[in-house]
C-alpha cells in the first residue's frame, strides 16, 4: 500500500496522539541536573532560625530532618545530590511538612551556573547536601555559583538575618562552605588540630 503525504501526515499524528509522553521526572537531564518537587512549586518565605547539622554516614536520623523543618518554618527545603534520584522528598516532605521538598541532581558542572538551580538554592529556608562521591560535589560546585548560593544560605545562618539552615552528610572531604575569618590555619586544618 502506498500512503500519499497527507495520509502520512494524518498516521504520524494519531501515532503522536496516542503515543504517551515520559513524565517530567523521567525526562533526560537537558541542562546538566534533574530535579524534583513534591509539594507548592512557588517560592515561600518563611521565618527560620538557625541550625547547622553534620550528620556522618549510615543511617538517616529522623530528628534530624524533623529539626531542620521546625528551624525552617515549614518552608523550602532543597535537597543538593550528585547522584540519585528523589529518593528524599516524601521521606523529608512527611517528616517535616514542609512548604515544598525540592531535590536537584547534578550530573554536570555546567548545572552549577544555572539560574534556576541557583534561585532555588538561594530561596531555601533549609538545604541538605546528601552523601555519596564527595569528590563530585568539588567537581561540580567548586568556583561556581552554587558554591556562592550555599554559602550565602552559610551566612544568613550566622549574621542571623532570617537564617536559613544547611546540613552536610558526610562532609569530611568537602570543603565548599567557606570558614568565617580565624576559624582555620593553613593547610585547612581546624585550629584544635582536629579533623577538617
Amino acid at each position: 500500500m502506498h500512503l500519499t503525504s497527507t495520509r502520512r501526515a494524518a498516521a504520524a499524528l494519531i501515532l503522536f496522539c496516542v503515543t504517551p509522553a515520559l513524565p517530567a521526572e523521567e525526562a533526560p537531564p537537558t541542562a546538566g541536573y534533574q530535579h524534583y518537587l513534591i509539594g507548592n512549586a512557588a517560592d515561600v518565605v518563611r521565618p527560620t532560625t538557625g541550625l547547622l547539622v553534620l550528620q556522618g554516614g549510615g543511617d538517616d536520623v529522623d530528628e534530624n530532618y524533623i529539626r531542620m523543618g521546625a528551624h525552617g518554618g515549614g518552608g523550602d527545603f532543597v535537597v543538593l545530590r550528585a547522584s540519585g534520584e528523589d529518593d528524599y522528598n516524601d521521606y523529608i516532605y512527611a517528616l517535616c511538612h514542609c512548604d515544598s521538598v525540592e531535590t536537584i541532581v547534578f550530573y554536570d558542572r555546567e548545572a552549577a551556573s544555572d539560574p534556576y538551580v541557583i534561585r532555588t538554592i538561594r530561596n531555601a529556608e533549609a538545604v541538605f547536601i546528601a552523601g555519596g562521591d564527595q569528590s563530585r560535589y568539588v567537581r561540580f560546585w567548586q568556583g561556581t555559583p552554587v558554591q556562592d548560593a550555599i554559602n550565602f544560605v552559610a551566612a544568613m545562618r550566622s549574621r542571623g538575618d532570617d537564617p536559613a539552615l544547611v546540613m552536610v552528610r558526610e562532609s569530611e572531604d568537602l570543603e565548599l562552605i567557606e570558614p568565617r575569618d580565624g576559624e582555620r590555619s593553613e593547610g585547612g586544618k581546624p585550629r584544635d588540630g582536629g579533623r577538617a
